[in-house]
Parts: structure tokens; C-alpha cells; sequence
């Protein structure tokens, strides 16, 4: 009875390792632009990407298609094996969609536990965004420069909660737009 036991042990523990090794031996994308193109997506560039969640290493990538115009958010995840292409989060929107010169779209993802906030500045004017709660939780977000007429802003936001303000102020503007 031992000795079985200590064989079917040892298989156990033969079989755990023979996976280990074929899992971390398997060809990753080593790069984002190659877990998106496993993922079927044609980028033309990666125009920025960082971490969001530093606990499981998702990160906004801001990207231009190569078959498209316009600008695309979405998130990838980088693990020890490589990258992993996650979801499309949106598309940017362009001047002629726009009511004012900004503009905003929140993103649940409650498998994650958080939101995503973004949206596009079309008025060079406008110098910085905020988000906040209801509850007076307020955080400056992440800007990013496009070309001279455009610029992306995006938040992590731990608060499932659409009662949101957002924010965009400049030298004599201030814009609020409530989600």
C-alpha cells in the first residue's frame, strides 16, 4: 500500500514538472505588438502604453490600426511568459464626433475589480483632467500627447460607481461632464 502510494506520488510529481516545463518553454509574444497580432489585430503603431495595475501587470495600450484611421485604446497584460492581448477598450473620439473639445467614456471590467476612464482633448487650452466621486475622491489623470490637435486621457478607477465628474480646466476654460 505504501509503495503505491508512493508511486502514484511520484507520477504526480514527474507529470506537474513535465508541464511546468512545456508551459514555460511555449513560444510568448515577447512583445505587445505581437500579442496583438496573435490576437488578429494589425497595429500600424503602439503610440503609448502603461501600467494600470501593477498587481497583475495590466496596462493601457493607445494604438493605431493599420487598415483604420483613428486612434484605439485597449489592455494588455504582461506575465514571466510574455505579453497577452486582453480586450479593446474603445476608440478615441475624433473632432467631428465631439459636442465640445472633450470627451470621456468609462470602461467596467468588474473581473478585474476596476474601471477604466478615457476620453480625447481637442483645445491645446485645456491643460489637465480630474476625476471624481460624489464622495470627493479626486485623482489627476495620465495625458497623453497624440499630435497638435489631439491628446488621450485615461484613469484606473477603483470605484465601481458611475456617478463620476470629469474634468478638463485651462488658462480661462473649464469644462465638466458628468458620466
Amino acid at each position: 500500500m505504501l509503495k503505491s502510494r508512493i508511486i502514484l506520488i511520484s507520477l504526480l510529481i514527474m507529470s506537474l514538472f513535465l508541464f511546468v516545463l512545456l508551459y514555460s518553454t511555449t513560444d510568448r509574444p515577447n512583445t505587445i505588438e505581437e500579442a496583438m497580432k496573435e490576437a488578429g489585430i494589425e497595429v500600424a503603431e503602439i503610440i503609448h502604453h502603461q501600467i494600470i495595475n501593477i498587481h497583475n501587470n495590466d496596462s493601457v495600450v493607445i494604438y493605431k490600426l493599420k487598415e483604420l484611421n483613428g486612434v484605439r485604446i485597449g489592455l494588455v497584460n504582461e506575465s514571466t511568459y510574455g505579453w497577452k492581448w486582453k480586450q479593446h477598450l474603445g476608440d478615441i473620439r475624433m473632432t467631428g464626433e465631439l459636442r465640445e473639445d472633450f470627451s470621456s467614456e468609462y470602461i467596467s471590467l468588474p473581473e478585474k475589480k476596476y474601471s477604466v476612464l478615457f476620453g480625447s482633448i481637442f483645445n491645446n487650452e485645456l491643460e489637465s483632467v480630474t476625476v471624481s466621486n460624489p464622495f470627493d475622491m479626486e485623482k489627476y489623470v495620465d495625458l497623453v500627447k497624440i499630435d497638435d490637435t489631439l491628446t488621450v486621457w485615461f484613469t484606473k478607477w477603483n470605484i465601481d460607481d458611475r456617478r463620476i465628474i470629469v474634468k478638463a480646466s485651462g488658462k480661462d476654460r473649464f469644462i465638466n461632464d458628468e458620466m
